[in-house]
């Protein structure tokens, strides 16, 4: 199944992807992250691999990953703010939200959702799940990166209060890339914080930085 989505996705940008080069990677090739501890927030998983990316493939079209999600595990709430995705669950069973609806995902199933969508996914049977996700465009991988480290790396925990507050700064078109480049990662996603943790920010009240 995997197979047959690359190469329809490859065929598609065939002709608009200069530059890039085939890539043939086995199960556990690729870029191989271990995420930071993120106070309070669940993770799916403590590893990812990034397989498909314009750093190893120059795809200026597309980026794909793959992850191994426990009993249990959950993808938190949140949103991507410019790009689509999809997910291929190829084993295991999920219980995904997309905005106000939920569905029960199993084995060989596949989720898409556009941007800005609010979608969260949970682990609810006893296997694992197998998932695949692909973005419609790079840009995420950068937020996925700057959650992470390489295997083999030590993961310093992230400090949510800032992450929250950059992203809010990265929502604004005058701030993009002004603070040590770590905006424009930040700025893709948005998580679906409780209302009463001091990380429920309206981005609306942030100053802008050229404002008096």
């Amino acid at each position: 199944m995997l197979l047959v989505v690359v190469t329809l996705l490859a065929a598609i940008c065939y002709a608009q992807s200069q530059g890039a080069k085939t890539l043939v990677l086995e199960r556990n090739e690729g870029e191989t992250r271990v995420r930071r501890p993120h106070g309070a927030l669940p993770t799916p998983s403590a590893e990812f691999i990034l397989k498909v990316t314009p750093e190893n493939s120059g795809s200026k079209h597309l980026v794909l990953g793959t992850e191994e999600i426990p009993p249990g595990g959950v993808i938190p709430k949140h949103k991507h703010l410019e790009q689509d995705e999809i997910l291929l669950i190829q084993t295991g069973t999920a219980h995904v939200t997309l905005d106000d609806k939920e569905y029960d995902v199993h084995a060989g199933g596949t989720v898409f959702f556009p941007a800005q969508t609010w979608v969260g996914l949970k682990n609810t049977g006893t296997d694992n799940i197998s998932l695949v996700f692909i973005f419609s465009a790079p840009g995420f991988e950068k937020n996925m990166r700057c959650g992470s480290v390489l295997a083999g790396q030590t993961a310093p925990p992230i400090n949510t209060s800032t992450h929250l507050f950059l992203t809010g700064l990265a929502l604004l078109p005058s701030w993009r890339g002004k603070l040590f480049g770590g905006l424009d990662c930040w700025g893709l996603e948005l998580f679906d914080f409780p209302t009463d943790e001091i990380f429920d920010l309206d981005v609306r009240e942030v100053i802008e930085p050229n404002s008096p």
